[in-house]
């Protein structure tokens, strides 16, 4: 949350966005960015099909333990 402005503090559901930030272009860059994310997502069906299940992926290697790195991969659902 707020990453999508790349606003300071911390996100608090009791605030409001701080929308001024965008006129700055850093803050107008990562917007878009975010948006851009946001477009490739929405146009890949398997980045989000079964995101919440487990047949919607496997793991890679779920003992990398030492490496503090799960990996894990997406199915496409056919």
């Amino acid at each position: 949350m707020r990453s999508e402005l790349a606003q300071g503090p911390e996100w608090n559901s009791d605030q409001v966005l701080e929308w001024h930030v965008l006129e700055y272009p850093e803050h107008e860059g990562t917007r878009q960015l975010i948006k851009d994310l946001n477009d490739i997502d929405h146009g890949l069906p398997a980045l989000y099909t079964c995101e919440f299940d487990w047949p919607g992926f496997e793991w890679i290697n779920s003992h990398d333990a030492s490496q503090s790195v799960p990996s894990h991969t997406r199915i496409r659902e056919e």
